[in-house]
């Protein structure tokens, strides 16, 4: 309500004016003389002030330079009334001491309530503009202390540094003497009355802040989820070292349903109100984000610490298990240096006492002929065959330790290669009335001598394993592309075929299926074959059933990527 201050040295004035005003809604404070007056101002904020003129000690005159010399009350609307001062030097005077108006008395009280009106009117008109003001002022200094707390959270790097600076805008946007910002542990309460906050303090100004009075903000706020005010120290006890602190305001920093801490504030004069918690609350949700932030940068900030560290470690492991495989596989390369070296050396000095064995036990049998016994012969023949089985071995033995060397690769014409190796076979395909059937294989770059091996030894088996004697030998060889630098070759015969379950074994050095009074051989082709396959980095399998015959399914890349690996 608004407040009018009337001033009159006579009592009969000050009865009749009160009377004139009493219609209107306002509430008045009369003095009797205007140092009562001044005394008045010191505790009520008036809308208009109605003085008499002729006063005793202090006229209406000083009176009102008095009230414009002072800040809180220059701004008064002021009415000057007077029966014997109505000459236009006075009304100047008046004018000219801070008045707004001068009426003589006797005065149409319908003027003075219309005047009255108008002054009140403009009265309220200038708070609620003032209030827009301080209502903007407000905002403008909300939306920049939060920015400040989210630009805090870019360049601070702690947490406390964050809250520090939030601490600081929630003080000045309130008016505040003390503040903190606390985490909040959880739920379970002591009640102990020097108990301080729990948690964790992220900023502090002024007097810790402890006591009943925290506990129950604290409990309060855990309990409604939403900011609480105290306004009453009396009854919350608090304890006589705060006696400074009048009242109280805690604002929660949630996460979505979990309150995890605290903004607290003290010390407002005239206490805290809802517009106070409703500026809080927003820079309690900036703060919030921003610890956010600043925690997930830790948590980026540890995972990449561990990161490198784990890579760190993970490189040293693997530098030193390279090191360690670099080593084996030197001293693998050099064992098998070795090992072909011997195989060569061993080769070479075996092939000699087999010729020998085969050169002589041919004379004794070209001149013992018609000596020898039947059981003799058979010995010898025996001999002689264990002698060109030991020499296929060997032969065999030198082709497998020679795949690993040769010379570089170069582009290859399979066609070429396939017609080359059917011309080895042309007696043997004629005499069985079969045929190899080929076209349109690609160019690849490999080793050609390599290349002619791997096809000599897949179409000698499929001419050799073959079914009873009146089926006719049928092998056909075809390419087709295996993704965008390989090939695929498909070598299929009509041969016996074998079971799939013995497919590791068959490639294996020296293993067989067969019986070698079945079948010739001593099973070293198919392990050269895989030999010959890998050192190009390619790869071959097999699919085969009993009776039905097989196909060899040979993996070639293309291009070499480097030269082709001993």
């Amino acid at each position: 309500m608004a407040k009018i201050l009337i001033v009159d040295d006579k009592p009969n004035n000050l009865f009749a004016l009160e009377n004139v005003l009493n219609r209107l809604d306002v509430d008045m404070i009369k003095a009797s003389s205007g140092n009562d007056a001044l005394r008045a101002t010191l505790h009520h904020e008036f809308a208009l002030a109605v003085l008499d003129v002729q006063m005793p000690e202090m006229d209406g005159y000083e009176l009102a330079r008095l009230l414009r010399l002072d800040e809180r009350t220059r701004r008064i609307p002021i009415i000057f009334l007077s029966a014997v001062y109505s000459d236009e030097p006075n009304i100047f005077r008046g004018y000219e001491s801070g008045g707004v108006d001068f009426l003589t008395k006797p005065f149409n009280p319908e003027v003075l309530l219309s005047k009255v009106r108008i002054f009140l009117e403009l009265n309220e008109q200038k708070q609620k503009l003032e209030q827009s003001v301080r209502e903007v002022l407000r905002k403008n200094a909300l939306i920049e202390g939060t920015d400040r707390v989210r630009r805090e959270a870019i360049v601070r790097d702690t947490e406390e540094e964050v809250a520090g600076a939030c601490l600081e805008v929630a003080r000045e946007l309130t008016a505040s003497r003390y503040g903190i910002i606390c985490e909040i542990t959880g739920r379970d309460l002591p009640h102990d009355n020097t108990m301080s906050v729990p948690g964790r303090m992220l900023a502090c100004y002024g007097l810790h802040l402890c006591g009943t009075h925290i506990e129950q903000a604290r409990v309060k706020v855990l309990e409604d989820r939403k900011s609480c005010i105290i306004n009453e120290p009396v009854s919350q006890k608090i304890p006589e070292a705060h006696s400074s602190i009048m009242n109280l305001l805690c604002v929660p920093l949630s996460d979505g349903d979990r309150i995890f801490g605290m903004i607290c504030l003290a010390g407002r004069e005239g206490g805290y109100s809802d517009c106070d918690a409703e500026v809080i609350e927003p820079l309690a949700v900036a703060l919030v984000e921003a610890l956010l932030r600043k925690r997930m940068e830790k948590d980026l900030r540890d995972a990449r610490c561990e990161l490198e560290s784990r890579v760190q470690l993970r490189t040293e492991e693997l530098a030193s298990t390279n090191e360690a495989l670099r080593l084996h596989i030197a001293r693998v390369e050099s064992i098998n240096q070795e090992l072909q070296e011997f195989a060569f050396i061993a080769s070479h000095d075996l092939q000699e006492p087999l010729r020998k064995i085969r050169t002589f036990g041919d004379m004794l049998k070209r001149s013992n002929e018609h000596s020898l016994s039947e059981i003799g012969k058979d010995y010898l023949l025996r001999m002689e065959n264990a002698a060109k089985r030991m020499q296929d071995l060997i032969r065999d033995l030198l082709k497998y330790s020679r795949v690993a060397s040769g010379p570089d690769s170069c582009d290859t014409n399979l066609n070429a290669v396939a017609e080359e190796v059917a011309q080895i076979f042309e007696v043997r395909i004629k005499q069985a009335g079969g045929r190899v059937e080929f076209c349109d294989l690609p160019e690849i770059e490999a080793d050609p001598t390599q290349m002619k091996q791997l096809f000599q030894n897949l179409i000698g088996n499929g001419l050799k394993f073959q079914q009873n004697i009146g089926v006719k030998p049928l092998l056909r060889i075809r390419a087709e592309p295996h993704g965008p630098d390989k090939c695929r070759i498909f070598f299929e015969d009509n041969g016996i075929g074998f079971d799939e379950m013995f497919l590791d074994r068959i490639f294996a050095p020296f293993k067989r299926l067969h019986n070698k009074s079945e079948y010739a051989g001593t099973g070293m082709g198919l392990a050269i074959c895989r030999k010959i396959v890998e050192r190009h980095g390619g790869s071959i399998t097999a699919q085969s059933r009993p009776g039905e015959g097989s196909v060899f399914m040979v993996t070639l890349p293309l291009k070499q990527v480097e030269k082709l690996k001993e």
